[in-house]
């Protein structure tokens, strides 16, 4: 569910990003009384997904704001809705910041091409450890050594032989939106 969820504001917030993708059009869903929908894959959708990465890997650095919503169920089965914002400076392939906070928390993300240093400056507390040469390798480590997955990090993947679209079985074109008064 958050892996959903996440996937779906970094496309947003990254769509947002890609002068000169054309508009997808909004299909149209049939719903059928009775029967569950079959996931499908538009090919659409997909295709935006490639050359939006494609985009993010001619650049050789970008920022990106976004405000971004989570859902958690609670052990009482009601939805609790979480936001935070962040900022992130990237410079490929081996600088990042990252920059959270939200009602509940605030962090910061730092990689300078060696090390990642993660800091709680509500708390005064930090960690770090070794990274590798580049920002999606290091975030591979996190998540894979220390079960960290930092909020976009799947925008270091797309457009590379490494994303894992091959993975991808349910994707849609919702159409075109207005995202910080750009259409995307």
């Amino acid at each position: 569910m958050l892996k959903t969820v996440w996937l779906a504001a970094t496309l947003g917030a990254a769509l947002a990003l890609a002068p000169g993708l054309s508009p997808l059009q909004a299909q149209e869903a049939e719903i059928d009384d009775g029967a569950a929908a079959t996931p499908e894959v538009d090919s659409d959708a997909m295709f935006a997904l490639k050359r939006m990465g494609e985009y993010l890997r001619s650049l050789g650095a970008f920022e990106i704001t976004a405000d971004t919503w989570r859902d958690e169920v609670a052990e009482t089965g009601e939805n609790i809705e979480f936001a935070s914002h962040m900022d992130i400076k990237a410079r490929l392939p081996d600088r990042l910041r990252l920059d959270v906070s939200s009602d509940r928390s605030r962090r910061q993300f730092f990689y300078d091409g060696k090390t990642v240093v993660i800091y709680a400056p509500t708390v005064g507390a930090y960690a770090s450890f070794e990274g590798a040469p580049t920002i999606r390798e290091t975030l591979e480590i996190a998540a894979d050594k220390y079960d960290l997955e930092l909020p976009f990090a799947d925008l270091f993947t797309w457009g590379t032989p490494d994303d894992d679209s091959d993975l991808i079985t349910d994707a849609f074109s919702v159409g075109l939106a207005r995202i910080g008064g750009e259409d995307c």
